[in-house]
C-alpha cells in the first residue's frame, strides 16, 4: 500500500458548481470590465430621469450650484456629516442640486458602487402615500415598511418636503419617523422644500399635525444641521441653503 497522501473525494451542490464555473468563465473573459454606469445607478436609487437629463444637458452650469452645497459635498464624510436643507421656489433647481450633490459624493467615493447602492432619493409625497396606503393594504403592522430602509442607509434625499402638506398629520408622522431615526444614528439627510423650517412646521400644524410632534421634528432637524448634540446657529446657517432664480 502506498504511503502517499490520502485524497478524500468531496461533493458540492449544483448551485456551487455553477457558481464556480461562472467565476472561472469571467476570470478568463478578455477585454475591460464593464464600466460603472453612473446614470443608471442614479436612476436606480430614485433620482427622476428628467433630473439626470438636466444634469447631462449642455445648458447645465455647475457654476450655479451654491457654494454652500459644494462645501457640504467636499466635507461629506458619511456618518456624522451634518444634514443639508435646500429651499427655494418651484423650478429653481432644488431637486437637481440635491441630485448633483449625491452624484459628486458617489464619484469621489473609493467604492462608488457600494455607496450608490446605499443611497436613497425619495419624493415625500410618494413616501406619504405609500406608507399610509400600505397601512390599508397590508395592515397597520406594515405601515412603516417603506420607512425602515431610509433609517439606516448612508444618505437620504427627502425631496419636496411639504408636497403633502394638506395631509399635515400624515406627512409629519412619516418625515418625523425618518428624521428621528436618522438623527439617532447620526446619518445625514438632504432636504429639498419650498419652505423654511418654521414655515413648514406651521403649515403642517394648520393642516392637522400635532404641534408637539412638529416641534420635536424641527429640533431633530436643527440638531442634524448642526452637530447632532445641540443647535449650533453657525452650522445651521451654513447648512441651510436658499436657492433663488
Amino acid at each position: 500500500m502506498s504511503g502517499g497522501p490520502v485524497i478524500v473525494p468531496t461533493t458540492i451542490s449544483r448551485e456551487e458548481f455553477d457558481r464556480r464555473m461562472e467565476e472561472a468563465r469571467l476570470s478568463k473573459k478578455e477585454g475591460k470590465p464593464k464600466e460603472f454606469d453612473l446614470d443608471a445607478k442614479l436612476a436606480d436609487l430614485g433620482i427622476p430621469e428628467v433630473v439626470i437629463k438636466v444634469m447631462r444637458s449642455e445648458g447645465f452650469d455647475e457654476g450655479r450650484i451654491s457654494p454652500l452645497v459644494k462645501a457640504w459635498v467636499e466635507g461629506y464624510g458619511g456618518k456624522g456629516t451634518s444634514s443639508l436643507w435646500i429651499s427655494g421656489g418651484s423650478g429653481v433647481g432644488k431637486s437637481t442640486t440635491a441630485a448633483w450633490a449625491v452624484q459628486e459624493i458617489v464619484k469621489a467615493s473609493e467604492n462608488p458602487l457600494s455607496l450608490v447602492n446605499g443611497c436613497k432619493f425619495v419624493t415625500v409625497s410618494d413616501l406619504v402615500h405609500g406608507t399610509w396606503m400600505g397601512s390599508g393594504l397590508y395592515g397597520e403592522g406594515n405601515k412603516w415598511r417603506l420607512i425602515e430602509p431610509l433609517t439606516t442607509c448612508p444618505l437620504v434625499v427627502l425631496d419636496d418636503l411639504g408636497s403633502c402638506v394638506r395631509q399635515g398629520r400624515e406627512e409629519c408622522a412619516v418625515v418625523r419617523e425618518v428624521v428621528d431615526k436618522r438623527w439617532g444614528n447620526m446619518l445625514p439627510v438632504i432636504f429639498t422644500t419650498q419652505y423654511g423650517l418654521e414655515e413648514y412646521c406651521d403649515s403642517l400644524v394648520r393642516a392637522g399635525a400635532d404641534i408637539h410632534d412638529t416641534t420635536s421634528m424641527a429640533r431633530r432637524i436643527l440638531a442634524s444641521l448642526g452637530d447632532y448634540i445641540g443647535v449650533d446657529d453657525g452650522l445651521v446657517r451654513q447648512h441651510f441653503v436658499p436657492i433663488h432664480q
